[in-house]
């Protein structure tokens, strides 16, 4: 390969130097497996590159485990299609943490932009991000780095091996706890949507980021477990809109808009990125710390940029502006001061009560329209400190 120079060597199309490069590497191997750990100076094809986006950060759930959670982005360079057949994770010259296979594997990869697809195939030049969710049994079995290692079958078509396997993806896991801080809201029966917000990986300013990665979204329950009742055009029907509300902690107003217009409480128009996130208010916490309160009622915003608060104290209420097609509170910590271009931050709540699980966002979802109770079970209710949400929850507040 060294005698051709790329000044006056004459021009070759793309695919006859893959097939060509593919042709000598296969001949120098015919083992995939062995691609795993190559020996020095061997040169191994790898058809799907593997990496890990942002740090990988912990917290302690309602659930009881330690969960660590952070984005594996897979591209694959080959010109045919590459189906991941498993990613193991393990301790960094340790044992097995996890490995996904099957309806585990497939419902946590989904292609790049495509959140709401699972697929574990990927097409030639093309992108996807498993969704990782690692849990240990307590903070002192969190891991200090990992790596990966996936299986990868090829589609015939090209004069390699039909399975692949390979290890990448080092990472260092973040060891510092959670952020502690109280509710943003006060009172009964408030339930937290989490895992929508998992996907939410965002291409800006150059790269992909994933502010919303621990971001949960806050609606409440009237006396009758019903999230909306009476006529929907209304925002009366919703018990949520205009609820306080409150500072998380001590702070210092880094932004605070207002005058965006709520959505019609009906009919959900889409909006652009510079007023996605309404009505809002970002909070510095601490040195690369922010906490960020979005879709707030227009005219509610009770502070101003450089205002200092304190924990309870009032910010706004919660309302539909911005990029909501329904009353809710959409809450995130993250490393920079702004609900898009950054990282997410795990949290923790000192305190609250568990009233109930809501099953599935679908009985959620058919709960609203109906405006019936939602359905929940009760296992596990009662009190808890410094623990995370994980599922649809119904928490009473302090």
């Amino acid at each position: 390969m060294g005698a051709i120079r790329t000044r006056d060597a004459p021009a070759l199309s793309i695919a006859i130097c893959l097939v060509l490069a593919l042709a000598l590497i296969a001949s120098a191997r015919a083992d995939a497996a062995s691609a795993a750990q190559p020996a020095r100076g061997e040169q191994t094809f790898t058809p799907v590159i593997q990496d890990v986006v942002s740090t990988p950060r912990w917290f302690r759930g309602i659930d009881g485990l330690v969960h660590v959670q952070y984005d594996l982005r897979l591209i694959n360079g080959f010109p045919v299609n590459a189906t991941i057949q498993s990613i193991e994770v393990r301790r960094r010259g340790g044992g097995v943490l996890a490995e996904l296979t099957g309806d585990a594997l497939r419902d946590a990869t989904s292609p790049v932009g495509s959140p709401s697809i699972n697929e574990t195939t990927l097409p030639p030049s093309s992108a996807a991000f498993a969704f990782m969710d690692l849990t240990v049994a307590d903070p002192g079995r969190l891991p200090k780095r990992i790596v990966h290692t996936i299986t990868v079958e090829i589609e015939p078509g090209l004069p390699v091996p039909s399975a692949s396997v390979s290890t990448g993806a080092r990472a260092r896991v973040h060891q510092g706890p959670p952020v502690r801080i109280a509710p943003p809201l006060a009172g009964a029966l408030w339930t937290t949507v989490v895992g929508a917000h998992r996907r939410s990986m965002q291409p800006v300013n150059g790269r992909f980021v994933n502010g919303q990665r621990f971001a949960i979204d806050w609606n409440r329950l009237d006396e009758r477990y019903r999230p909306a009742f009476g006529d929907p055009a209304t925002f009366a029907s919703n018990p949520s809109y205009g609820a306080p509300l409150l500072a998380v902690a001590n702070g210092r107003v880094v932004e605070a808009v207002d005058g965006i217009p709520d959505q019609a409480p009906d009919r959900f128009e889409p909006v652009g990125a510079e007023i996605a996130d309404g009505n809002v208010v970002i909070l510095r916490l601490a040195p690369n710390v922010f906490a960020g309160y979005a879709h707030l009622v227009p005219g509610s915003v009770r502070v101003e940029h450089g205002d200092r608060v304190r924990t309870g104290d009032v910010l706004g209420e919660l309302g539909n502006s911005g990029n909501s097609n329904g009353p809710h509170l959409h809450f995130q910590l993250m490393n920079e001061p702004s609900l898009l271009a950054s990282t997410g931050l795990p949290l923790e709540f000192r305190k609250f009560r568990l009233a109930g699980v809501i099953p599935s966002m679908d009985a959620f979802g058919e709960a609203f329209a109906t405006q019936t109770p939602v359905p929940f079970v009760t296992g596990g209710a009662g009190v808890y400190r410094n623990r995370t949400p994980v599922g649809i929850d119904i928490l009473d507040l302090p």
